[in-house]
């Protein structure tokens, strides 16, 4: 099976039945698949932010919804899954597809290449990123204990002070800097500025032990991005990682193409609705505004590209 783990679990979202049921006899053929087929792009939408999963297979429309609206609601963030593996089943190929599938780490499959899903899932995996943080914190258990729970998400690299870190900053060059404010050798704040004068824009992140307005004030003139306590969980720490990380893509982005379109605030907009209603329990309401969004806003991008 090309290098895939032991349980390899597939979400299929596939308009066409008999599409579908091809797939998944294709990979119930194989050891170590686990599926899961769906037909509500609400359900789609509730089971990869609340289930782990190692791939999506969706068509090209899927449940009114165009692919294009879901792929960037994913690869966003607004979803917390960026590094989703996903796989487009299409009609044909076009130049068009394979710019879409460039931008977005995108693996199309055309129809008349069902047979090959089972390489084509791997690699699928194979070329869908992990961002890398380094992660630099001096109490060698807590330090432990975040690098191995971030790993499951992220490429990690950690050291024990500021002038470690510095290192692996010039060695590796990661996207994200999650780093203890106060440390021997070398702190936080410290840190941050020389990371300033290497990079402007990587999101620096700082653990502190206590949230005070001096500690604040500290964090931003030392050029530090964001801040979260020590108490916080390390899942907290994970969401503030992704958030900044995809911030960061979505600034790249704006940058290569500033003319960000109204369709795109109104996305932008319905996302943040979507989202109190899911922390009011209303997912009924928050998958209405989501799928209504995606649609308007997949056409949108249709015209512009």
């Amino acid at each position: 099976m090309g290098g895939l783990k032991k349980n390899t679990d597939v979400i299929i979202a596939v308009n066409d039945k008999r599409v579908e049921e091809d797939i998944a006899a294709l990979l119930r053929s194989e050891p170590g698949f686990r599926i899961s087929c769906l037909n509500r792009s609400g359900t789609l939408l509730n089971k990869i932010e609340e289930e782990p999963w190692d791939c999506l297979i969706a068509s090209e429309n899927f449940d009114n919804v165009n692919h294009a609206g879901l792929v960037q609601l994913i690869r966003s963030g607004v979803i917390c899954t960026p590094s989703l593996p996903i796989i487009i089943v299409r009609n044909n190929e076009t130049a068009e597809h394979e710019a879409f599938d460039l931008r977005f780490f995108v693996t199309s499959l055309p129809r008349s290449r069902i047979g090959s899903i089972v390489e084509t899932i791997g690699n699928a995996r194979n070329r869908t990123p992990r961002p890398t943080v380094l992660v630099i914190e001096d109490d060698d258990d807590y330090r432990k204990q975040l690098t191995s729970y971030l790993r499951s998400s992220y490429t990690v690299y950690d050291a024990a002070n500021g002038s470690d870190g510095l290192d692996l900053f010039d060695e590796f060059d990661p996207d994200i800097v999650v780093t203890d404010y106060r440390m021997p050798v070398m702190s936080g704040d410290d840190l941050a500025r020389q990371i300033r004068d290497r990079s402007r824009d990587v999101p620096i992140i700082a653990l502190t032990a206590h949230d005070t307005k001096n500690v604040r004030v500290d964090l931003t003139l030392s050029g530090i991005t964001d801040f979260i306590t020590k108490r916080a969980s390390l899942s907290a720490i994970e969401r503030k990682c992704t958030e900044h990380f995809l911030q960061r893509q979505v600034d790249q982005m704006a940058g290569q193409k500033r003319a960000a379109s109204e369709q795109k605030n109104g996305l932008a907009r319905a996302m943040e609705a979507a989202r109190r209603e899911l922390r009011q329990g209303r997912s009924g309401i928050a998958n209405h505004r989501i799928a209504t969004a995606l649609t308007a806003f997949a056409d949108e991008e249709t015209e512009d590209d």
